[in-house]
């Protein structure tokens, strides 16, 4: 049984390389790997996490571990025992993988091109170029955002906006194709928050265009994919 485990994580890790170097076309040199233990829902494993120039683009997780107070494993302060099951729980990042092999300055700009492009013809602000937000840090993000006064900041606050816009009006076409009712409670409460969201950051950005437009974008863009 230990060598079946050893050969089925060998053959993960070669088709992570296979698949990455093969079918994506990625060169070998830049695939790092990184061995960490996951742990999530009462269940446990070791992990292996795949970058490509400090991105994730996958995770393999060998959930072979349930929680067990008696257990004889330790992992972050809680005891595992192992289980009969073994599973190999596997997470690659599509979106990711798209974005790193087009080079474009965010992901929102490899998945959203005509999205963004009808936003930005339909406002009437200056945006930042993309490259203007590639360079942005994550501290320089929190100044950014958090101080809407400085005008020198608005085109970045802009672009950020019509991000939002892209991303949320998506994320709405997921929830209303499953006849998600904007309310109150539960995912009903999300999706009347994605609204909201929706129409504040028109408003920053003086979106002139039809949301029921960008909805219609993203449906066709998703025929055949799961739409």
């Amino acid at each position: 049984p230990e060598k079946k485990v050893v050969l089925g994580r060998k053959r993960q890790y070669l088709t992570a390389i296979i698949y990455f170097t093969k079918s994506i076309g990625i060169n070998g040199k830049l695939i790092t790997f990184k061995e960490n233990p996951w742990m999530g829902g009462g269940n446990a494993g070791n992990a292996l996490e795949v970058f490509v120039k400090g991105l994730e683009l996958a995770t393999l997780v060998f959930m072979d571990l349930k929680e067990d107070p008696q257990g004889t494993y330790e992992i972050d302060g809680v005891r595992y025992s192992s289980m009969p099951l073994e599973v190999v729980d596997t997470g690659y990042g599509l979106e990711r993988i798209t974005w790193i092999t087009t080079g474009t300055e965010t992901v929102y700009d490899t998945v959203f091109p005509a999205i963004l492009d009808f936003i930005k013809k339909n406002s009437s602000v200056e945006f930042a170029n993309n490259a203007q937000m590639a360079e942005v840090t994550i501290n320089g993000i929190n100044e950014t955002y958090l101080s809407q006064s400085s005008d020198s900041d608005d085109s970045i606050r802009f672009l950020r906006n019509a991000y939002i816009i892209s991303d949320h009006t998506r994320s709405l076409v997921h929830m209303l194709r499953d006849y998600v009712i904007p309310g109150n409670v539960k995912v009903g409460y999300l999706e009347r928050m994605l609204l909201r969201r929706i129409f504040r950051a028109s408003e920053v950005i003086h979106f002139t265009g039809d949301i029921m437009d960008l909805l219609r974008m993203h449906i066709e863009s998703l025929k055949g994919i799961i739409i």
